[in-house]
């Protein structure tokens, strides 16, 4: 399962085959926990492995299985908020000055100061054929790049300063396209 695919679009297939198992295996760990809580704290044990079958409902289990389902979807649909929250996090190093005191900043379509990014940003996502993603600063002197989003509708790229001081436009265009 996994091995060397062909292409780009076997690849992508091959990666949301396998974030589907990450969730499934995630779901039924959490099974499992619900229903060994029922078993071993409650004496409730549905299929007779430990104590003789029960007719009562699995309560852990079931809560077990609503949580799990709860966090699949609250990561789902929010993922990207709790990555790009989490590079805004109070940091122990200090980086010196950075505006409003943030370490992250959203960089919008019409912001003058960093119209180059968004022009490059904007050629990107024109080649690739899919809509532009919401542009992040992170206020960081480490060159590094990364982006997120269930979807090309709901992406995201955050780019450092560092990356920005270090690279000139053909380069930031390769980061970005990549």
């Amino acid at each position: 399962m996994i091995k060397r695919t062909g292409n780009i679009y076997e690849q992508q297939e091959k990666n949301d085959w396998l974030t589907v198992l990450l969730v499934v295996i995630f779901v039924i760990y959490y099974l499992i926990i619900g229903y060994g809580t029922d078993v071993f704290m409650f004496g409730n044990d549905l299929f007779g492995l430990v104590y003789p079958a029960s007719e009562k409902p699995p309560y852990a289990t079931i809560v077990a299985f609503l949580l799990a389902g709860a966090y699949v979807m609250y990561v789902f649909y929010r993922g990207d908020d709790l990555i790009l929250n989490s590079v805004s996090m109070e940091r122990v190093w200090d980086y010196g000055e950075m505006p409003n005191g943030e370490i992250i900043e959203r960089i919008w379509l019409d912001d003058p100061v960093n119209k180059p990014i968004v022009n490059i940003v904007h050629e990107m996502s024109v080649a690739a054929g899919v809509t532009m993603p919401a542009i992040y600063i992170v206020y960081d002197t480490d060159p590094n790049a990364f982006s997120t989003g269930r979807d090309p509708w709901h992406s995201s790229i955050a780019l450092t300063t560092g990356l920005l001081r270090k690279l000139n436009r053909a380069e930031l265009q390769a980061v970005i396209g990549h």
